[in-house]
């Protein structure tokens, strides 16, 4: 009870308030830490998209011959691509998939297609 004169706040009102502040801190923490998994996925994900375009730039100014399967560890993440004619022996096109497995990620490959023609 506060008394005629009194000035300031009760005991009371002061923990509420910690409380509620304590509250709204714990929550911007969660988001931080929310916010730096996605930003790492997304730098992975980045890096691995820029990856696959590297390789299939250089395979698109190459004369287009099969190749099964290639792969390689640029930065830690595994690059696999290939290159297989379309349809019959005698098609002129070619189909050219390179796959990039972010570290993080495995399951979630990033794919490239592209076509070439010989």
């Amino acid at each position: 009870m506060r008394r005629n004169g009194d000035k300031g706040f009760s005991l009371l009102e002061v923990m509420v308030a910690l409380g509620i502040l304590s509250i709204g801190l714990l929550a911007l923490a969660s988001l931080f830490s929310s916010s730096q998994r996605v930003l790492s996925t997304s730098n992975q994900e980045t890096l691995a998209t820029k990856l696959a375009q590297d390789k299939m730039e250089e395979l698109r100014t190459i004369r287009p011959h099969e190749i099964k399967l290639e792969k390689d560890e640029p930065m830690g993440m595994t690059r696999e691509w290939s290159i297989a004619q379309n349809g019959t022996s005698t098609s002129r096109l070619w189909i050219i998939t390179v796959k990039v497995f972010p570290t993080e990620d495995q399951n979630q490959p990033i794919v490239l297609e592209s076509m070439a023609f010989d």
